[in-house]
């Protein structure tokens, strides 16, 4: 098997039986007790969990004890705690022969861990104990963010997510204590609740798990430090769910208006809008970390007798599906109608509150896309290549990607991969008109191992079929070991020199091999970085000098800087997902997310250019596209650069509304000549 010598650029990221087919269905006798119409429910009720006296003796001594339904409770006198029974299921331990076991062994939980182990599980059932909506309506008050270095604490509607839940618990006895949160610490705090979940769910351990959440305590009330970024001015938000109420009640007073006036176009518009929001209003993000809401003693909610009973209905009624409403691109439009119904602009707080209540808005935010969108530039008429896995198909991307090409020796499932479907749901969450295209070079997540094979040629193959598609600009989240001089480089190089916008990751290695590596380091080609959730260079983007034997001369490329970690984008749809238009997303780390981030400005400000100039040279237009981002991108300061960074290395923080101006006043407008 070939080694594969160049690798995607991800780092430190955060898955009833039918009738017989040929014959009649087989028959089923009637029963009895279905013969009479009016026959009287039967609820089986769970037997009593049975407990034996060493588990109750060390049970008690812990300070819990057996309730009859098989949850745990805290002694009289102390804390109130409670653990349901299906949380110790959650947590894969279950009542065996009256004792605690592990699941999936016949181990037996030692009697010496029931404090440490229930102390874990009961800091997750407390936390859970408070009302979704309740908790992120207050999280909004304190003037939290949405969501944190990529970790939603809030959903659009405004229900807590996991994050958001344990976040809630830790500060709700000192909510003063939001006003000194720096991004930094509260980043931080955030991977430990996740590594928390993961080691009392999936491992066994909600014993470390507590290790883990009372660091994250630790974190969030450590005074501020010097440097440290502030998470956020202290002023309340906006409540999620009233926000959506007020656009969605102000839309359908629109439509109604216009069908009034006769207006189809104005109502199409907001009837387009209001689906966008209806359908915003049902996203789940981190639907993989789950605390199931543990009602109050006494409060919990009565079980419907009918649920679970065998009905004499031939088939359950089925639900007319509505029709998915993009969220990516829609947005554009929906700001545009809300802006139209105000007579002014949304004010800047307006935006940002909308904005971040959509999956991708923190990366929109951040990059001000939104400022492009205002000018009509959405990316429409811009072909944009993705040299990568395979997109995997995902609701937000139907419209959008317009042709597959599959360069590599897989064939289904292998031949996509979460990889390319996040980095093309990023470029479209800038530039959601983009025509989008995949060329898949790399086996997907589920690729078969025997078809692996080194990918140089199947790259180049892309490169030459993505030029001949027609593609402007060409993402390449992408790196190689290889020097300057490469065969990859000299190809990106042949064709950028024509115009053709290449926008290819600077690599997650940090120096590793010298500096930047092939096709990155072809002269043409625009070299992407990653910055942190603080604005910093992340910690593992590379930058700095490459000698090039080739040539017998150092090589040192301008790093343009574009956000990189812990970045939500789509991803493939979870085949354990029952319904299977849900859109997934997820966060993921590297130069590979930076380098789309660039490539949606990039579509965009291509779209500007083509409209802006008599006569598009697409040499003059890549060539003048580079300028402006330099020319307009504020410089990165030494001082907020590791120590080993060159004192002659350029980096770039891109300012895209200043690029478009930049390219604004140095073109000639199509209606100015005629």
């Amino acid at each position: 098997m070939l080694a594969r010598r160049l690798v995607l650029t991800l780092a430190l990221a955060g898955f009833p039986a039918g009738a017989r087919a040929g014959g009649e269905p087989p028959q089923v006798p009637d029963l009895p007790a279905l013969r009479t119409v009016k026959a009287r429910p039967v609820v089986v009720a769970e037997p009593a969990v049975v407990v034996s006296p060493l588990t109750a003796a060390a049970l008690e001594k812990a300070g819990w004890k057996a309730s009859k339904n098989g949850g745990l409770e805290r002694v009289e006198g102390a804390d109130k705690g409670l653990i349901p029974k299906f949380y110790l299921e959650k947590a894969q331990i279950k009542w065996k022969d009256g004792a605690l076991v592990y699941a999936h062994s016949p181990e037996a939980v030692p009697h010496g861990m029931f404090a440490p182990i229930l102390k874990g599980l009961s800091s997750f059932t407390s936390a859970a104990r408070v009302e979704r909506a309740k908790a992120g309506a207050v999280m909004a008050a304190w003037g939290l963010p949405p969501s944190v270095d990529g970790r939603r604490l809030y959903n659009p509607a405004g229900d807590a997510t996991y994050f958001g839940i344990m976040l809630h618990s830790m500060l709700a006895a000192r909510p003063e204590q939001v006003a000194q949160l720096g991004v930094e610490r509260t980043a931080q705090a955030l991977n430990l609740l996740e590594h928390a979940y993961d080691q009392a769910f999936h491992k066994q351990a909600p014993d470390i798990a507590q290790i883990d959440l009372d660091r994250a305590r630790l974190l969030l009330f450590a005074p501020a430090r010097d440097g440290e970024t502030p998470l956020g001015v202290p002023t309340a938000r906006p409540n999620p769910a009233a926000m959506l109420k007020d656009y969605k009640d102000q839309l359908r007073a629109e439509a109604a208006a216009a069908l009034k006036t006769g207006d189809a176009v104005r109502r199409k518009d907001s009837a387009e809008a209001l689906a966008v929001l209806n359908n915003l209003e049902k996203q789940r993000l981190h639907r993989n970390l789950d605390l199931i809401e543990v009602p109050e003693p006494g409060k919990e909610k009565k079980a419907d007798p009918a649920e679970g009973l065998l009905q004499n209905k031939s088939r359950p009624e089925k639900r007319k599906e509505e029709p998915y409403a993009p969220l990516a691109s829609g947005l554009p439009g929906l700001l545009r109608v809300l802006d139209r119904l105000n007579g002014t602009p949304l004010t800047p707080e307006q935006q940002e509150s909308l904005i971040k209540a959509f999956p991708m808005g923190d990366l929109v935010w951040r990059m001000g896309a939104q400022d492009l969108w205002k000018q009509g530039l959405t990316g429409k008429g811009v072909k944009v290549a993705v040299i990568d896995t395979g997109i995997a198909a995902h609701p937000e991307l139907d419209g959008a990607v317009k042709g597959r090409v599959n360069l590599t020796a897989e064939r289904g499932k292998g031949a996509v991969g979460s990889h390319g479907t996040h980095v093309a749901g990023i470029i479209h969450a800038l530039a959601p008109e983009a025509e989008l295209r995949g060329y898949a070079v790399f086996s997907g997540d589920e690729g078969n191992g025997v078809l692996w094979e080194n990918p140089n040629q199947p790259i180049l193959d892309a490169i030459h079929r993505a030029v001949k598609d027609g593609n402007q600009v060409i993402n390449m989240s992408l790196s190689s070991g290889e020097g300057p001089s490469a065969q990859l480089a000299r190809v990106v190089e042949e064709y950028a020199s024509k115009g053709v916008i290449f926008l290819i990751a600077a690599g997650n290695s940090r120096n590793d091999f010298g500096g930047v590596n092939a096709p990155s380091s072809a002269p043409s080609a625009i070299t992407v970085g990653a910055l942190d959730s603080a604005g910093r260079m992340s910690d593992f983007s590379s930058f700095g000098k490459r000698f090039d034997p080739r040539r017998l001369a150092a090589v040192v490329k301008d790093v343009f800087l574009a956000p990189g970690s812990n970045i939500v984008s789509m991803m493939p749809s979870s085949p354990l997902d029952s319904d299977t238009r849900a859109p997934e997303y997820a966060p993921m780390s590297g130069t590979s997310m930076a380098t789309p981030a660039m490539s949606g400005i990039a579509a965009l400000l291509a779209q500007d250019m083509g409209q802006m100039t008599l006569v598009p040279n697409p040499i003059e237009m890549a060539q003048r596209l580079k300028a402006a981002l330099a020319q307009s991108s504020a410089p990165m300061a030494l001082d907020k650069l590791p120590p080993s960074v060159p004192v002659d290395q350029p980096f770039f923080v891109v300012r895209p509304l200043r690029a478009l101006d930049a390219l604004r006043a140095a073109s000639v407008s199509v209606a100015d000549n005629r």
